[in-house]
């Protein structure tokens, strides 16, 4: 005789009543589906140049505690990693996070304090597969911009000034004048 058992207990439940020297047998189905999710954002720095490394942004749980931390790359691309969901985490469903980018150093650049919600949906879709759903408020994109107010004390600028004299009754002469501009 074989019997099929949902759990342990059921199990030992179904040997008790068994016929002495009887086999008993267990059969446990078990399924899995998994599911990823990938967060990028974009940075935009106004008044600056973007240089990869340069900016700081966490990807944080529900709790506040930092998941991920990454740096843009020199096309504004902010990358985290996948995070990956099993089956037994539609259960937690659904999942809250928060995307935000950590102030820096640099006196002259105002740093973008936005914070984005990422809520995250799961859904068996009974092939193996969890279906992921994200919702991004403040617009459904993970988009920052910082600007920069650094002023160059050396600025760069050239000037072409030019004239002409105009001498009545004789004739000019090459070099025969000398012109000084000054600053009064």
């Amino acid at each position: 005789r074989v019997t099929e058992a949902a759990d342990a207990e059921k199990a030992d439940e179904n040997r008790e009543s068994e016929q002495p020297g009887a086999a008993v047998y267990e059969f446990v189905n078990a399924y899995n589906a998994e599911g990823t999710l990938k967060l990028d954002a974009e940075k935009t720095f106004k008044n600056g140049t973007l240089k990869g490394g340069e900016f700081t942004f966490e990807l944080r749980d529900a709790e506040g505690n930092v998941l991920q931390s990454r740096k843009n790359d020199a096309a504004g691309k902010v990358s985290f990693a996948i995070i990956t969901y099993e089956y037994a985490d539609i259960a937690k469903s659904p999942f809250t996070y928060t995307v935000q980018e950590v102030a820096g150093d640099m006196d002259d650049v105002t740093y973008d304090k936005t914070v984005y919600t990422v809520t995250v949906s799961l859904k068996d879709s009974e092939d193996g597969t969890l279906e992921v759903t994200k919702e991004i408020d403040q617009g459904g994109e993970l988009k920052f911009v910082n600007e920069s107010h650094h002023k160059d004390v050396n600025p760069k600028t050239s000037i072409t000034l030019g004239g002409v004299k105009e001498y009545e009754g004789q004739t000019l002469k090459k070099d025969q004048f000398e012109f000084e501009l000054t600053d009064e």
